[in-house]
C-alpha cells in the first residue's frame, strides 16, 4: 500500500514536470544513472509529452542495468503492444526478471497466471514472497491455499495481516475462522465437562459401593471379635484413621515401611494441628507478613481451612514396636521401658504420659515406675502372658489418638494427644493381643497446661541446683556451643520454621567460666 501511494505522487509530479524537467533527468540518465534512466523511461511513457519509443529505450536502459521497477515496466510495454514487433513472450520474459529481484507486481502477475493454470504450488511461491513483502493481496490469496491446504492456524495469521491492510475479504476470512475455533472450543469444553461429570459419577456410585461393602466388612468383624471367633486386626482397629505411621520395620501385615522423613512429616503436621496452626500444617510459616496476610484472604485459604478442619477433628495411629525395648514379666503383668531418654525420674510430666520424641500420650501416673524409669501393665492372664513373652521380639504398642493441644517444658516444644485406645498388638500376625486402653487418661486444658507448668518449673529449679559454683575470680570464655550468642537454632521436626532455644551449656548467658569450684 505504502508502495503504490508513492508511485500515485509519482506520476502526479510526472504529469506537472515540464520538458526541461525531463531534459534534466535524461541528461543523467546518459552519464549511466539506473534510476535517473528509469524516472526517464517513465516520463517519456507517462508524463508530460508520450514518446512510447524514448520511453522503451531508457527503461531498456535500466532493465538491463538491474532495476526491478524498469524490468517491469518493460514488461508491461511489451504486453501493452507499446513496442514494435512486441509479443507476450518478451512481456513475460522481463516480468520473471522483475519478479525474481523482487517486484511486488512482477510477482503478483506470476501468481495469477500460475493459478490460472492450475499451478498452485508455483504459484504458492510467488503468493508467499510478494506477501512478505506486505503486499495485502498476496496475502489473502497466499492465506487462502494454506486454507486449501488444511493449514488453518497459518492461514488464520496471514489473514490478519491483509485485514490488518483493510483488505475486506481477508477480514471476512479471518473473522470466519476466529468464529469457527470459538465455536469448536466451546464444543470441546461441553464434552470434556459431559465426560468429566461422568466420570465422576461413576466414581462417586464406585466409592458408595466400596464404602458399603467395608461397613459390611466391618459389622462382620465386630460381630466376630465380639463373639471371639475372632482376634482384632491393626488394620481394623487403625481403619477409621486420617494417617498411621509405622515406627517399625516392614513385617508385610500391611502399611509399607515409612522413611523418617515421612514420620518427620506426620509428627510436623500433628504438631501444626495440636497447636491449630493452619500456617504450619500447609507450610505457609515462612511466609512473610503480607504474604500471610493475602493468603488468609485468598480461597485458597478457605479450601484449606476446610481441610484443616477435618483433619483436627480426625483420628490418628502410630505402631511402636517394642523389639529393641526390653520387655519384662511377672504373674501380675509387664514392663516396658521409657521411650524418652534422659528422662528424670522425680519430674512430675513423665508419670502422667507416655513419651516420644515432642509427643505425649497422656497415661494414669499409676503405671509409672520412677525407680526403674518403666511402664507397667497389669495382666492377670498368664497363659497370655506367656504368650506374649513367646513373640516378645515382635510386640509393638498401637496408640489411637486425636490432636489436643501444644505446649512448652523448658522451650521444648510437645504435642500432646488425646488419647483414643492402646493395644499390645503383634506384628507378625497383625492382631491385637492386650486390649491397655483402661490404662489411659482422658485429658483436660486446665490438667495439662498445670502439668506443664510444674514440669517446667521442675526444670528449672533441676537447672539451677546443677549450676557450677565459680570463684569470683575465674576469667568469662566465650561459650563454644552458642559462639556466645547464648542461645542455639535449630529447625523442629517436620518444620522449616528456624527455632532459638537456650543453650545448655552457659544457661543463656553466652560464656563459660574458666575455673570453678
Amino acid at each position: 500500500m505504502r508502495y503504490i501511494f508513492s508511485l500515485l505522487l509519482f506520476l502526479v509530479s510526472m504529469c506537472a514536470m515540464s520538458q526541461s524537467d525531463i531534459k534534466d533527468l535524461e541528461k543523467k540518465a546518459k552519464k549511466g544513472d539506473v534510476v535517473a534512466q528509469r524516472l526517464t523511461g517513465i516520463g517519456y511513457l507517462e508524463g508530460y509529452k508520450v514518446d512510447n519509443k524514448k520511453a522503451f529505450k531508457w527503461l531498456s536502459l535500466a532493465a538491463e542495468g538491474g532495476d526491478a521497477e524498469a524490468m517491469y515496466r518493460l514488461g508491461k510495454m511489451y504486453e501493452d503492444g507499446k513496442v514494435k514487433d512486441g509479443n507476450s513472450e518478451m512481456a513475460w520474459f522481463w516480468y520473471d526478471k522483475a519478479a525474481n529481484v523482487g517486484n511486488v507486481e512482477s510477482q503478483m502477475l506470476l501468481a495469477n497466471s500460475l493459478k490460472e493454470q492450475n499451478k498452485i504450488t508455483e504459484a504458492k511461491d510467488w503468493y508467499f514472497r510478494a506477501a512478505f513483502q506486505e503486499n495485502a493481496d498476496a496475502q489473502y490469496e497466499y492465506a487462502m491455499i494454506l486454507l486449501s491446504e488444511s493449514n488453518e492456524s497459518e492461514a488464520k495469521s496471514w489473514f490478519k495481516k491483509a485485514a490488518d491492510k483493510n483488505h475486506i475479504l481477508a477480514k471476512i476470512k479471518y473473522d470466519a475462522i476466529v468464529l469457527h475455533e470459538r465455536e469448536v472450543a466451546e464444543a470441546e469444553a461441553k464434552r470434556l465437562a459431559l465426560e468429566a461429570a461422568r466420570r465422576d459419577s461413576i466414581a462417586r456410585v464406585e466409592a458408595e459401593r466400596l464404602r458399603l461393602q467395608s461397613e459390611e466388612l466391618r459389622r462382620q468383624d465386630s460381630i466376630d471379635i465380639a463373639s471371639g471367633r475372632k482376634l482384632p486386626t491393626i488394620n481394623w482397629l487403625t481403619s477409621n484413621c486420617v494417617e498411621r505411621n509405622d515406627m517399625t520395620t516392614d513385617r508385610g501385615w500391611g502399611n509399607p515401611v515409612i522413611s523418617k522423613e515421612t514420620n518427620a512429616s506426620m509428627w510436623g503436621r500433628f504438631s501444626a494441628l495440636c497447636n491449630n496452626d493452619q500456617l504450619l500444617f500447609f507450610g505457609k510459616d515462612n511466609l512473610d507478613d503480607l504474604d500471610k496476610a493475602l493468603y488468609k484472604k485468598s480461597s485458597e485459604f478457605q479450601r484449606d481451612k476446610k481441610e484443616f478442619d477435618t483433619k483436627r477433628n480426625g483420628t490418628y495411629a502410630v505402631v511402636v514396636e517394642l523389639k529393641n525395648n526390653s520387655m519384662k514379666f511377672s504373674a501380675n503383668g509387664f514392663t516396658i521401658n521409657s521411650f524418652a531418654t534422659g528422662t528424670l525420674r522425680e519430674n512430675p510430666i513423665y508419670p502422667n504420659y507416655l513419651r516420644l520424641p515432642r509427643f505425649l500420650f497422656p497415661v494414669k501416673p499409676q503405671i509409672w515406675v520412677k525407680d526403674g524409669e518403666l511402664y507397667k501393665f497389669a495382666c492377670s492372664d498368664v497363659d497370655k502372658l506367656q504368650q506374649i513373652r513367646t513373640s516378645a521380639s515382635d510386640m509393638a504398642l498401637l496408640l489411637v489418638f486425636k490432636p489436643f493441644m501444644g505446649g512448652k517444658v523448658n522451650s521444648i516444644p510437645y504435642s500432646i494427644a488425646n488419647p483414643i485406645g492402646l493395644y499390645l498388638v503383634n506384628l507378625s500376625t497383625g492382631t491385637m493381643v492386650l486390649d491397655l486402653s483402661n490404662n489411659i487418661r482422658k485429658p483436660t486444658m486446665q490438667a495439662e497446661k498445670t502439668l506443664l507448668a510444674r514440669g517446667e518449673r521442675f526444670e528449672k529449679a533441676e537447672e539451677e541446683r546443677n549450676k557450677p559454683k565459680y570463684h569470683k575470680q575465674a576469667k568469662e570464655i566465650t561459650c563454644i556451643f552458642c559462639g556466645g550468642k547464648g542461645y542455639t537454632e535449630y529447625f523442629p521436626v517436620g518444620s522449616a520454621t528456624l527455632t532459638r532455644s537456650r543453650c545448655t551449656n552457659c544457661y543463656g548467658r553466652g560464656y563459660t567460666m574458666e575455673h570453678y569450684y
